[in-house]
């Protein structure tokens, strides 16, 4: 009898020190501290093409000026990729959207200080055939791009 009261205690003990950890021992889950607009602009350089058009459809304006800068990096940086990424992308099918981002990114890329990154880009997008659909995207880019220029 003794050694079943033995076993008891140290199962009720080992239960006590288990639901102590459970309790308290815990790790909380730290929250996240809240985004400023410096480290949302960080957060965007490693997103991707598509949760940055994500980012931007849900955003209802706010820090779109952020995606579309860190869109037209992508794009002065890998331009067939980005402009390919764009194209694929579902949410560039909806007429709307896709007319505000080819809009953003044209005002963007025309305020951009890297010319000869820019000069390059031109080139590039100069040179896809207008009759592919690659080519049709990199036209309507170059459109807005030069509307931004002409704007007064």
């Amino acid at each position: 009898m003794k050694q079943h009261k033995g076993v008891f205690l140290l199962a009720a003990g080992a239960a006590v020190v288990l639901a102590a950890i459970l309790l308290f021992g815990r790790a909380r889950p730290a929250q996240d501290p809240p985004l400023t607009a410096e480290s949302f602009a960080q957060k965007l350089e490693s997103e991707t093409v598509g949760q940055l058009l994500e980012e931007l459809k849900r955003s209802d304006g706010a820090y779109t000026e952020d995606c579309f800068a860190a869109l037209a990096q992508r794009l002065l940086e890998k331009p067939e990729d980005t402009l390919r990424l764009l194209q694929e992308d579902p949410q560039m099918q909806e007429a709307e959207f896709a007319t505000l981002v080819l809009d953003g990114l044209g005002r963007e890329l025309y305020y951009r200080p890297e010319e000869e990154a820019k000069a390059a880009l031109r080139e590039y997008l100069q040179s896809l055939p207008p009759e592919q659909p690659l080519g049709e995207l990199g036209t309507l880019l170059l459109t807005r791009w030069d509307e931004e220029g002409a704007a007064p």
